[in-house]
């Protein structure tokens, strides 16, 4: 809690400078509330260059649930032909969730020693993609999955926010590690989270919630910060850049650009509208 994390944020018109200050963890709902654009934890340079090859940089994109994530899916999805020209991959649910992460996004509950063998042909398969993609000129590879730190329904039935999510991401670091450079978190006030998640759940069966559930969900203890910090823990050579979902919602161009740090032209893509399970 008391760790100082430095924290760049990004500039709110492209002539700007930007600017670096270190804080406390604890200081962080602070600073989002006043941050014009994304509060980008820094750790280092991305990479360039590595032995005269250029380097791919993986981009873990983990949500968070109820932030539009599935908006910016569907829009790297109707891209792809225009992404891979610019050298951008992407793993949406699509793959990772047609068998690619089956091993992975697990209950601590549910771990076995047949599903930890699993996960570890996975993270060998995950590796030889990545390579694959470097080999194949790609710099960039977005992967976008929200169950990696967990799901609605947990958070709903522990009544608390993101249990276990170290635990669960810790399961990503043997594929990705080495070359995960940037994780990606989108961050919604907590009224409107619980509001959201709740409307999600109840239209998918989960029963009406009762005055105690509400009070429980209220009152439970966990925040954004305790999830940075498990992120960061977790992956502590990686960058992470935190955007509210109240600004950047429905803005895939805006988050991808964030995502790469590159410009991205509205005008060359498609789909750039169409939401997608709002609430």
């Amino acid at each position: 809690m008391g760790r100082d994390i430095y924290v760049k944020a990004a500039e709110t018109k492209p002539a700007s400078p930007r600017f670096r200050t270190i804080f406390r963890i604890r200081e962080f709902s602070r600073l989002l509330r006043q941050a014009p654009a994304p509060v980008k934890f820094a750790r280092g340079p991305l990479r360039a260059w590595r032995g005269g090859c250029r380097t791919l940089d993986v981009i873990l994109h983990i949500g968070a649930h109820r932030t539009a994530s599935t908006t910016l899916q569907s829009f790297l999805e109707g891209n792809t032909a225009r992404l891979r020209a610019r050298g951008i991959a992407s793993w949406t649910p699509q793959r990772t969730r047609a068998g690619l992460f089956s091993a992975l996004i697990r209950r601590p509950e549910e771990i076995t020693l047949q599903l930890e063998q699993r996960a570890a042909r996975t993270s060998g398969l995950i590796r030889v993609e990545v390579e694959r993609h470097r080999r194949m000129g790609v710099t960039h590879l977005i992967v976008s999955e929200e169950n990696m730190i967990g799901a609605v329904r947990n958070n709903l039935r522990h009544r608390v926010f993101y249990p276990c999510l170290d635990e669960r991401l810790m399961r990503f670091r043997e594929g990705f590690a080495g070359a995960c450079t940037r994780i990606i978190l989108a961050v919604r006030a907590y009224d409107a989270f619980w509001a959201s998640s709740l409307a999600y759940a109840v239209a998918r069966g989960h029963r009406v919630p009762d005055a105690g559930m509400l009070d429980r969900l209220v009152a439970q203890p966990r925040r954004w910060r305790d999830v940075i910090r498990e992120v960061a823990q977790t992956f502590p050579e990686a960058d992470i850049v935190v955007w509210p979902f109240e600004r950047f919602a429905g803005r895939p161009e805006m988050q991808l650009a964030m995502m790469t740090g590159t410009p991205i032209p509205a005008a060359d893509f498609s789909g750039l509208r169409q939401w997608r399970n709002p609430s």
